[in-house]
């Protein structure tokens, strides 16, 4: 996708990936790269280089999203790229068994959060 002189907006713009996106998307000519994360202060560190803007943004909660888009769409027009690059982190309590589609019972099932470093 070409995205010189388009409006480009970034989850999880931070760090890591999403840094290198937004950094990327900024060399490849985005008229605007909107870095939106949970962390403002490391938003505001991409986005001040590379004339951006940042926004502090939890993907976890529809509200921030949703204001992101909104101000994004205001402020420098329609968004052509949303990179949803940010993860938003939820557990819920798991089965200790669940059924098949064979009518039988499929050994143990761990959760995802069994592999998850301490902490998350």
């Amino acid at each position: 996708m070409q995205v010189a002189g388009k409006v480009v907006v970034v989850t999880g713009g931070g760090n890591g990936i999403g840094r290198a996106m937004c950094e990327a998307f900024h060399r490849a000519g985005a008229a605007r790269v909107v870095v939106a994360d949970i962390d403002p202060a490391a938003a505001r560190a991409v986005a001040t280089p590379i004339g951006g803007a940042a926004f502090k943004c939890d993907v976890g909660k529809e509200k921030d999203v949703l204001h992101v888009i909104e101000e994004t769409e205001h402020q420098f027009g329609p968004i052509e790229l949303f990179c949803s690059n940010a993860a938003s982190i939820r557990c819920r309590s798991m089965p200790a068994e669940r059924p098949t589609n064979r009518g039988h019972e499929a050994g143990p099932f761990t959760s995802w959060r069994t592999f998850m470093p301490h902490g998350i």
